[in-house]
């Protein structure tokens, strides 16, 4: 059994049979093809030169600094360094893996501007077991 991802519909019930089951998980047509049409949006919009805040802008205090194209991909390549960032214990497994499936839900609604290669990668991660090391405390986690 396959329990469909699609930004929607995940309960509870779904999500522990995902990470602690390890119940494999799929994305639809439709929702792929959303996530699609968001990207290739997101892209006209860059293309008419729109200021997108966290795209081609900077983030929070910098969130009114405009980034030329040419650097936006070592924005991203910032903000996932910056997000990786963590401390303390690794979370159990059964809770990194609610974290990716998560994370995989949000963007599955197709208002991410996330490219459908790096939605279906979620997919990848939890249906072949791998999961990434998250720690309890970081820029994202705790921070008692």
């Amino acid at each position: 059994m396959s329990v469909e991802i699609d930004g929607k519909s995940l309960s509870i019930e779904k999500a522990v049979a995902i990470a602690r089951d390890r119940e494999k998980v799929f994305f639809s047509k439709q929702t792929m093809q959303d996530v699609a049409e968001n990207w290739a949006a997101l892209q006209k919009m860059l293309a008419r030169g729109d200021v997108l805040y966290g795209v081609n802008t900077g983030i929070g205090a910098f969130g009114n600094s405009v980034i030329s194209a040419g650097d936006g991909a070592e924005l991203s390549k910032r903000m996932v360094r910056a997000h990786a960032a963590g401390w303390g214990n690794p979370l159990p497994e059964d809770e990194a893996r609610a974290s990716l499936l998560m994370r995989a839900n949000v963007l599955a609604r197709g208002c991410s501007g996330v490219r459908p290669p790096t939605l279906q990668l979620f997919a990848d991660l939890l249906n072949s077991g791998v999961t990434p090391v998250i720690y309890e405390k970081g820029s994202v986690g705790d921070q008692r």
